[in-house]
């Protein structure tokens, strides 16, 4: 990824304002679905494969992993002015929003309506989450060998349920030594083939 900024970058007032939008308007396990939408469909100002190198460092980071994708995507864009800026706009309706609910909601906590709003928050989190998943697949799930892998990995982590760190390691190694076995035949292959 390049240090500098981009030649094609958006202002640096246009990246805060558009993740403090992100931040006001997404909640929960769909945050990571709509920074996609936002920056790879609408905006186009990361390609697919951009977005997802991004993601796949920031999930292998500790922290939010919303918050490390973001902070990768405008320092990608901006530079470390990006980087801050892209942090502040979609932290600060967090904090703003979870000091007017320690302050004005949790005392009502337990009521139908309470548990109603949380559900419904839950169930369209579920859904972006799906969705944004399913786009993905399409986008990058070509290959017999990638398929193979994610299927294993959904089907051993919903049968083991074994920690993040632990499906990180061990999936993330298994792919990147497959890719790499790959990439290394496909070098042994060509250079066969160019010295004869």
């Amino acid at each position: 990824m390049p240090r500098q900024t981009r030649t094609d970058a958006p202002s640096a007032l246009l990246l805060f304002w558009q993740c403090l939008v992100i931040g006001v308007t997404s909640f929960g396990g769909g945050l990571t679905a709509y920074v996609r939408l936002v920056f790879v469909n609408r905006r186009r100002w990361v390609t697919e494969d951009e977005f997802l190198e991004c993601m796949e460092v920031a999930q292998a980071l500790p922290g939010p992993n919303v918050i490390n994708l973001v902070l990768m995507l405008s320092r990608l864009l901006r530079g470390t002015l990006g980087a801050i800026l892209g942090f502040t706009g979609l932290v600060f309706p967090a904090v703003v929003a979870n000091i007017a609910l320690v302050a004005f909601v949790l005392g009502r906590a337990g009521g139908p309506g309470f548990n109603a709003v949380l559900a419904g928050f839950g169930a369209a989190a579920a859904g972006l989450s799906i969705a944004n998943a399913g786009q993905m697949g399409r986008a990058h799930l070509r290959k017999p060998m990638d398929i193979g892998l994610t299927v294993a990995a959904v089907g051993l982590i919903l049968w083991l349920k074994p920690s993040l760190l632990v499906a990180i390691a061990l999936f993330g190694s298994l792919g990147v030594g497959l890719h790499y076995l790959k990439a290394k035949r496909a070098q042994e292959t060509h250079g066969k083939a160019d010295g004869s």
